[in-house]
């Protein structure tokens, strides 16, 4: 689920793991009734088989130091690693810098959320043992720029781009990292 959704999603997978074991929690408002699905899911006695959290950077204000929601994301998958869910294996996680609170910021996440949840694949074994998968998304003039200097830097031609139905290039770790 996607913002509401993801918070709907969380309870789901923490009120019935056996009916929802897999919980992809995009954007979650983990916020609403004091973060009461957070500690519903510290309580749980029963988790989901696999959990998916991500959030953008920029939600919802990118003038705090750390936004809430990018707060209570990194909260839920810390609660999750401290009831013994594996990350890479049981949890997935994703802060995508630069990123906001809007479904077209959500759709480009959206492979990596599905590969992860809905597949079986153990990455944790194949994974650094990082705590959190970042993108840097390439957006605007500046950045197309850098990547031209790196690119001839590097010896590569300059303006050499990605296929277009290649989304393992364009999302960065995750999706590298999956089929």
């Amino acid at each position: 689920g996607y913002s509401y959704g993801g918070l709907a999603a969380v309870a789901a997978g923490v009120g019935a793991a056996d009916t929802f074991g897999r919980v992809i929690a995009m954007s979650a408002s983990l916020w609403v009734d004091q973060r009461a699905v957070i500690a519903r899911f510290e309580r749980a006695r029963t988790l989901p088989l696999r959990l998916w959290i991500d959030v953008g950077s920029r939600e919802p204000d990118a003038e705090d130091l750390i936004p809430y929601m990018v707060g209570d994301a990194r909260d839920l998958r810390d609660v999750a690693l401290g009831r013994g869910m594996v990350f890479g294996r049981d949890v997935g996680f994703d802060e995508a810098l630069g990123e906001g609170h809007d479904m077209s910021a959500a759709g480009r996440r959206m492979r990596a959320a599905l590969l992860f949840s809905l597949g079986d694949r153990d990455l944790s074994r194949e994974r650094p043992t990082e705590l959190s998968i970042t993108r840097y998304p390439a957006h605007g003039r500046r950045a197309r720029d850098r990547l031209s200097r790196r690119r001839r830097a590097e010896g590569a031609p300059a303006h050499r781009r990605a296929p277009r139905h290649d989304h393992r290039a364009r999302h960065g770790e995750v999706a590298r990292a999956l089929p």
